[in-house]
């Protein structure tokens, strides 16, 4: 590994690999630069020799994708361990094995399957974890529903035994120094805390949020912004104030590095979903452009049809609230032209002291 090689590691099966080579590959690729290297990884377990095909063809000089069997390391686990629901699959439990599969690197970046990237990944790559054995972001959803709901606290004290549950983050994106993991004994400590809980409520984010504390990098939250925070806007609203500032600024300016489209809504599923614009904008860079656009096409066309005519609907006129903690923007759409104005909300004439009366309750037990 030479000075200017960025490692990049997905998880990913066969059902998502046109998604990750359309979205997640294809934006890391256009936001390069040519003087560093990039090393992509994709751990897998199935995905078809056309897909490989297609995702190959996206090689650069300076960008290099391989592919990481990881049936031979699964057959040393029992598969009934790994628990699944909703939209999640096997794949998301992978990054569990890193720390042994990529013996020859000291340093990498993980990213779910469902990111886009919108700036060069190499300036994350190269952040200060200052000895710590991982850098993520803050899960905000999860902090908001422990804040509203004292249950939500429970389940993370008790059965995640976390100490301090605001501590909790996404594990979609993930600087991971591999040395420390090692260290550590990582893969084996995830596989024992899985046995000990057996249905964790975010599978495996859960486990490694429970084997982790207090060896997190909390790094800036514009390098994992989850997708859900942009379509909600009134979300701020409940966000912890330790976070808050960093959230509302990030928002209110539109700074993101990197979009994550978490949950069960995805751009490919339903193409009018808020900020599904990052993932088509460099789909059509990659080679899965046709396949994805026809596939939705013929999948949903009533749907397709219907948005066409409210897009050009809300063109000719609409109005459009979006509020923050301190403000309510309108924003008036006449034949095109936009017209924004803004007024002061009333709901929280000091947000800091709501919030920290909500934090002293809920941490509390």
């Amino acid at each position: 590994m030479l000075k200017n090689d960025t490692v990049v590691i997905f998880g990913c099966d066969n059902n998502y690999a046109a998604y990750l080579g359309g979205g997640g590959i294809s934006s890391l690729i256009q936001n390069s630069t040519p003087n560093n290297n990039y090393l992509i990884y994709i751990i897998e377990d199935g995905i078809s020799e056309n897909n490989k095909h297609k995702i190959k063809l996206m090689e650069k000089e300076n960008i290099k994708i391989n592919f990481v069997q990881i049936n031979q390391i699964l057959k040393t686990v029992d598969k009934k361990l790994f628990h699944l629901s909703g939209h999640l699959t096997l794949a998301s439990y992978y990054r569990f094995f890193i720390p042994k599969l990529f013996l020859n690197f000291k340093r990498v970046i993980y990213a779910d399957s469902d990111i886009v990237f919108l700036d060069d990944v190499s300036k994350l790559f190269n952040c200060d974890l200052r000895g710590n054995y991982i850098g993520a972001v803050y899960d905000f959803e999860v902090l908001r529903q422990i804040y509203l709901k004292k249950r939500e606290a429970l389940y993370y004290k008790q059965t995640l035994k976390l100490i301090n549950p605001k501590n909790y983050f996404n594990a979609g994106l993930l600087v991971m120094d591999l040395d420390c993991l090692r260290d550590f004994n990582f893969t084996d400590k995830c596989i024992q805390k899985l046995n000990e809980i057996k249905n964790p409520k975010f599978h495996d984010q859960c486990i490694i949020n429970s084997v982790l504390e207090n060896k997190v990098e909390y790094i800036n939250p514009t390098w994992n912004v989850q997708n859900y925070m942009l379509r909600h806007y009134d979300i701020l609203e409940t966000i912890p104030d330790f976070v808050f500032e960093e959230c509302k600024n990030m928002v209110l300016n539109a700074d993101y590095k990197a979009i994550h489209y978490t949950g069960g809504l995805k751009p490919w599923d339903n193409p009018f979903i808020q900020n599904s614009k990052f993932f088509f904008e460099y789909l059509k860079y990659s080679p899965f452009y046709d396949e994805i656009i026809n596939k939705e096409c013929i999948k949903n066309p009533k749907k397709t049809k219907d948005r066409f005519y409210k897009n050009f609907l809300e063109l000719v006129f609409s109005v459009k609230k979006l509020k923050t903690p301190l403000k309510t923007y309108k924003i008036i759409t006449l034949f095109g032209i936009k017209i924004k104005t803004t007024t002061e909300r009333r709901k929280y004439p000091c947000l800091k002291t709501t919030n920290s009366f909500i934090s002293d309750k809920m941490f509390t037990m």
